[in-house]
């Protein structure tokens, strides 16, 4: 750390003066370390991030105590369920990392970031370069990270707190990356003198940090974001039109009615142009990020040349497609932007991708269409291409989950298309892999673009479910009829049946996990074992997620499956027949439960795995148990099987996943609980 650290006040190198402390040569001032963190200004800032700090506190002790994984369902269960649900997404959601296609991190990349909060963006991000500093003025966001880190088995993040003194505290020329998610409105807050002049000054500390070809991304809300003109409170000030109005005003207003200062400015495109350029920041891209910077679904390019001032009068302009995209540029919720400190080359990952990309296909001239790219909630980007009227997709796996997503549905999709046993009634609903490669820590896969619908499109209509549900059968039973009946084998039992039910602990704390399932999770181990121990049954090849939403649909018949990146090519029969029918009826079971009274919304799951039990679903279930000639005493394992197997699939990202803990993993076992009273 040392290397990279500088003494706040002056600049000046600093030097141990013993363990527990540091030395600055220039201004004779100590600074120290806690717990591994350097301590380089006031520790004592606090920040309100939607969760109470007594209760952040309380977690980090148990932690050390009884471990991270304990310490956090514990906390995430005594939390209601708003704040458990923000803890989740500012630590956990991979969506926190789609910067990442904006600023490329290379694997000999020095990164810092600053404001890191609870470590959402670090914990994804650290695994892709060198080293990873975190910055934060508030010490006990810094100790939740360092906990973190120890959980997630990541080495290489550093910590420092500071932020609030006239320099950041680090050497000139250190960094090669610096990310501000949310951060640049903030940091006059604690600090004094003009508001503006603050951020410029900050900003020029950061372009000092930055190494020659280094490069900076920003994460910020829009002054004149759409949403404020339509009377949505200024997200900083809490203040309805306070963003629009002329500053003087705004600060007036909350000086005399709230007796608060107005501290935290937001800026135009063009404003934040101009900080960039004061600082001497070169090549800035400029993007719309949707719905917000900390969780980006989408990412649309801005050109200023798109945004300039049209030959077209104004009342032209309303009605013409422009018009409708400004949401995306000028009026924006909120901008992510980068800046070089040096040199011509400011690509982004998407576009390096495709560089690499065109040097290994035929893939030459690619036209990027709609948004940049979309993120999706296991952290890829996915963007949407078209050459010579033909269109791809590009998906780019974010983080290490989003990475092995995609490497698996590679895989997937190639046994598939080469395996002898899988007939081609099956292959021909592939999608069309085109090419699969990796760039730095990226791994991609090109596929074909299939035109169509979205199955859940038929789902609504009930003749046209009948019909989609029909050639979604015939494709489950094909898949399982490529398989040979064999005996089940203790290897067989350990990997399908022990392993994601020893899992589904971790779903729990200790306390609830012996309280409430173990006994009956072992006493299902053992009914399993002498339901499926040496039974013939063929082991298929299973796609992990059929839901109508992977389904294309096109002239009325299943055109193409997609998604295969849960895919189990020896996997427990009829798990794929359970998901997709329990969602194909999603719409009718809503509507059957509004009738009852009960809110659709509360159940995540609608009601199944016990609606398979009788009437319509179980009648699906008995035909396909039927054709496929598999044993009918093997319905009720198979059944509680699926629940076992698709939380084991989800658990890596959703364990502290609050609506997913209680509304998939605790009410539907004990709904087992009651069905399987043993």
């Amino acid at each position: 750390m040392n290397d990279l650290i500088a003494c706040p006040l002056c600049r000046s190198e600093l030097s141990d003066r013993h363990e527990q402390q540091l030395h600055c040569n220039g201004c004779n001032n100590d600074f120290g370390w806690q717990d591994g963190i350097a301590i380089l200004g006031d520790n004592n800032v606090t920040f309100y991030w939607g969760v109470d700090q007594p209760k952040m506190q309380k977690m980090l002790a148990k932690s050390r105590e009884s471990g991270w994984q304990n310490a956090m369902h514990e906390l995430v269960d005594e939390l209601p369920p708003k704040e458990a649900d923000l803890l989740w997404k500012r630590t956990f959601w991979p969506v926190r990392v789609a910067l990442q296609s904006l600023i490329v991190i290379r694997k000999s990349d020095v990164v810092l970031e600053i404001g890191p909060g609870w470590g959402g963006i670090a914990r994804f991000i650290a695994s892709n370069c060198h080293r990873y500093v975190a910055m934060d003025q508030a010490l006990l966001h810094l100790k939740w990270i360092k906990e973190l880190a120890k959980a997630s088995r990541i080495s290489n993040i550093e910590l420092v707190c500071s932020g609030n003194d006239r320099y950041l505290p680090f050497k000139t020329n250190c960094f090669d990356k610096v990310i501000m998610n949310g951060v640049l409105e903030w940091v006059a807050s604690n600090s004094k003198g003009d508001p503006a002049k603050v951020q410029q000054n900050f900003m020029n500390e950061v372009y000092r940090i930055l190494k020659p070809s280094g490069q900076v991304y920003v994460g910020i809300e829009n002054r004149i974001n759409y949403k404020y003109f339509l009377g949505s409170p200024e997200g900083h000030i809490r203040m309805k039109y306070g963003s629009l109005l002329p500053r003087f005003v705004t600060r007036w207003y909350l000086k005399h009615a709230r007796g608060q200062d107005f501290l935290e400015y937001t800026y135009t495109l063009l404003g934040y142009r101009k900080l960039l350029l004061r600082s001497g920041f070169g090549n800035r891209r400029y993007y719309s990020t949707c719905p917000h910077y900390s969780g980006i679904r989408r990412i649309y390019p801005i050109s200023f040349k798109t945004i300039s001032r049209p030959d077209r009068p104004w009342k032209k302009l309303i009605s013409n497609e422009r018009f409708s995209k400004l949401r995306y540029n000028i009026f924006s919720h909120c901008f992510g932007f980068t800046g070089l400190k040096k040199g011509t080359d400011p690509l982004n990952l998407i576009e390096w991708v495709l560089r690499d990309l065109q040097k290994n296909t035929i893939i030459k001239s690619p036209n990027v269409i709609d948004a940049l790219c979309k993120i999706t909630s296991t952290g890829k980007a996915v963007v949407l291409l078209e050459q010579s009227g033909k269109k791809y997709w590009l998906s780019i796996g974010l983080t290490d989950y989003a990475q092995r997503v995609v490497e698996k549905n590679i895989r997937a999709i190639r046994f598939l298309e080469q395996h002898d046993s899988i007939a081609e009634c099956i292959k021909r609903f592939l999608p069309k892999l085109i090419f699969s490669g990796s760039w730095e820590n990226y791994t991609y896969s090109l596929e074909e673009y299939i035109e169509g619908n979205n199955g859940y499109y038929w789902c609504h209509d009930k003749t046209k479910r009948d019909a989609f549900n029909k050639d979604v059968y015939n494709f489950i039973l094909a898949m399982t009829k490529s398989s040979p009946f064999v005996e089940v084998t203790s290897e067989d039992f350990e990997r399908l049946v022990a392993k994601p039910i020893d899992n589904f602990k971790n779903w729990f704390s200790e306390s609830i996990y012996t309280e409430k399932y173990q006994n009956w999770l072992d006493k299902c181990k053992k009914w399993l074992e002498q339901s499926l121990l040496g039974v013939s049954s063929p082991l298929v090849p299973r796609h992990g997620d059929l839901v109508p939403s992977n389904c294309i649909v096109a002239n009325g018949k299943l055109s193409t499956v997609l998604d295969w990146e849960l895919f189990e090519e020896k996997g427990l029969p009829a798990l794929d027949m359970i998901v997709f029918i329990g969602n194909s009826y999603r719409s009718q079971i809503r509507g059957d439960y509004e009738k009852k009274g009960i809110d659709p919304d509360s159940l995540a799951f609608h009601g199944y795995p016990e609606m398979f039990l009788d009437g319509l679903f179980k009648s699906w279930l008995d035909r396909y148990i039927s054709d496929s000639g598999i044993n009918p005493k093997l319905c009720r394992p198979l059944l509680f099987m699926w629940l076992m197997t698709y939380m084991n699939d989800m658990l890596e990202m959703h364990q502290f996943n609050p609506a997913w803990k209680k509304l998939r993993s605790c009410d539907k076992a004990d709904a087992w609980k009651k069905i399987m009273a043993f």
